[in-house]
This record gives C-alpha cells, structure tokens and sequence, in this order.
C-alpha cells in the first residue's frame, strides 16, 4: 500500500534555505523598484524637456517682438527730421501746448472761452489742437519791455 497524500513526507525546507530566498526575493525587489524609479525619473525627465522646448519657443517669440520693437524704435533712413516751416503746421493737443507755453490746461481752456489764448483747431465736439506755428505767432504777439508795457497795450 502506498502512502496517503497527508501521509506523504515531503523534506522542510531548512530554515537557513528559508532566509537566503527571503533575501534574494528582498534583493530582487529593491533592483525592481530601484528601476522603476529610474524610468519614472527617465519619463520626468522626458516631460521636463517638453516644458523646457516650449519655454524656448516662448523666448524666441519674444526676442523677435522685441527685436522688432527696437526696430520700430529706431530712425527710419529714409525719414527727415521737419524744417522749420514743416513744423509749425504740426499739431499738438491741449495738454502738450499748456507744457509748451507753460500754464495750466485748465487756464488754457478759459483762454479759449475768452479769446485769449493762441489760436486752436477744434476736431470734433471735444478735442482740441493746437498748431505750433499759432502758438509761437501768440507768443510773438505777447513780448513786452516791461510789466506796464502789458497793461497799457491792446492785449487779445
């Protein structure tokens, strides 16, 4: 008669032979993980690079706009500065012409209500402008010697 299954003796493992596969299945494990690490880095990495191109895309985008803006900047060849004559047709708004004679945009606007100040050029229902050349003839029009020169003459 044979033995029974249960009956059957199979050899134990010694406990020494237990502990060497535990470490080589604990070895095995760690350079599993250890590569797995790697390529999770290895595809960070990967990513990193994408971010990295799209910012240098980014950059040269901008290099360009800026190259341009300092083009723009620049004087044309081809572009004269005014003459003189040329000049006095120029047109300036309200604001810059109360810096350019030196008074406040709020007493160039009563000049303009009582006919006092340089002569303007209205463009539409709000803006006004004023050319250069009506603005140097004004001035031309008010020198005086003396402070009582002013009181006595015809001033408009």
């Amino acid at each position: 008669m044979s033995p029974r299954r249960s009956e059957r003796t199979t050899p134990s493992p010694s406990a020494e032979a237990q502990e060497s596969a535990r470490r080589k299945m604990d070895d095995a494990r760690k350079v599993v993980e250890s590569k797995l690490a790697w390529l999770e880095r290895a595809d960070n990495l990967a990513h990193l690079s994408e971010d990295v191109k799209g910012l240098r895309r980014q950059l040269e985008r901008l290099e360009t706009m800026v190259m341009g803006l300092y083009a723009a900047l620049e004087p044309r060849p081809d572009s004269k500065p005014p003459q003189d004559g040329e000049l006095d047709r120029y047109v300036i708004r309200a604001k810059e012409a109360a810096k350019f004679i030196g008074v406040a945009e709020a007493t160039l606007a009563q000049w303009r209500m009582t006919g006092e100040g340089p002569q303007f050029v209205k463009n539409g229902p709000r803006q006004v402008l004023y050319r250069i050349g009506d603005i140097k003839a004004w001035i031309d029009r008010n020198v005086v010697a003396s402070t009582s020169a002013y009181y006595t003459r015809d001033h408009r």
